[in-house]
């Protein structure tokens, strides 16, 4: 109520005339009565309506907030709705901003975050796109395009599409683009993967603190998963294009893009069935490998 009367005198004093008929409010220059199907009619040829304004921090920052509350976000200058789950798109539903450690959906599949140190990761491979056959390679044709161990898509739905470096950064060659991740989060960079490397100890132990347990996702022996830093990595394999054309390691290697690049070459990590290693190595962009996203 201190509020409605603060606003009511706000335009009082600057000559905008507000009327109030059973509990509606009627914000105009014109005097006219509010329509009866609004609780709140604000007319004006000359002005707008501004909502709250706010970075990605800020929104996510929101205690409890409502379902229907809006916001525009100023990093993306787009306006964002809650639903009761996940801020969403007004402009695309699909696209949602999340707090660490919650659930949301992009692109049709469902995803969650962890927090590891200082840096909000997502928890599963990125599986949005349309697959195409492994001897096809990846297009700028305004189409995510994804490749799935050995053409089959119920593999993308375990372990995440494969990508090529290109398509993966959606044809920027700008460190930590956003390239095919959701909205409010980007392609690491090497440094990023350094830090979460130094996290977890570092290069000789930190891929088994990021491996799933148990043999599902790897084979044996899976040397050194724990899994404690929640990271959940699967052994999702890789496509070998460029007159190979054949996809290999399924549940013995997690190989993960950079969106670093080193010359021609781009940088990668890997993490291995036989070891709790998290290594760095450069290579080919041609090749299609695992994405993990990391919040902005």
């Amino acid at each position: 109520m201190n509020t409605l009367i603060r606003i009511i005198s706000i335009f009082t004093l600057t000559a905008i005339f507000t009327s109030t008929v059973g509990a509606q409010i009627s914000i105009n220059t014109t005097g006219n009565a509010p329509d009866s199907s609004a609780i709140m009619d604000i007319y004006s040829l000359e002005k707008g309506v501004l909502l709250p304004r706010m970075t990605t921090v800020q929104q996510l920052s929101i205690k409890g907030p409502a379902v229907g509350l809006i916001v525009m976000n100023l990093d993306s200058l787009v306006f964002y709705y809650f639903d009761g789950t996940a801020w969403r798109s007004m402009s695309d539903p699909l696209k949602s901003i999340q707090g660490c450690g919650n659930v949301f959906e992009y692109g049709g599949k469902q995803y969650s975050t962890v927090q590891i140190g200082t840096q909000c990761w997502m928890k599963q491979n990125m599986n949005v796109g349309t697959r195409i056959d492994g001897i096809n390679a990846q297009s700028n044709n305004g189409t995510i395009e994804k490749h799935c161990y050995n053409n089959v898509e119920d593999s993308c739905d375990v372990y995440g599409g494969l990508y090529q470096w290109n398509e993966m950064m959606q044809y920027s060659t700008i460190e930590s683009s956003r390239g095919i991740c959701p909205e409010g989060f980007h392609i690491p960079s090497s440094a990023e993967w350094n830090v979460l490397t130094n996290y977890l100890g570092g290069q000789d132990v930190a891929g088994g603190k990021m491996k799933h347990e148990g043999f599902r996702y790897w084979i044996e022996p899976n040397s050194g998963a724990t899994n404690s830093s929640r990271f959940s990595g699967v052994g999702g394999g890789t496509y070998r294009p460029a007159g190979y054309n054949y996809f290999y390691l399924i549940r013995q290697a997690g190989i993960y893009w950079t969106s670093t690049t080193n010359g021609s070459n781009v940088w990668r990590r890997d993490s291995h069935y036989i070891s709790a290693e998290f290594s760095p190595y450069s290579c080919e962009k041609y090749h299609s490998f695992s994405v993990r996203c990391v919040r902005d």
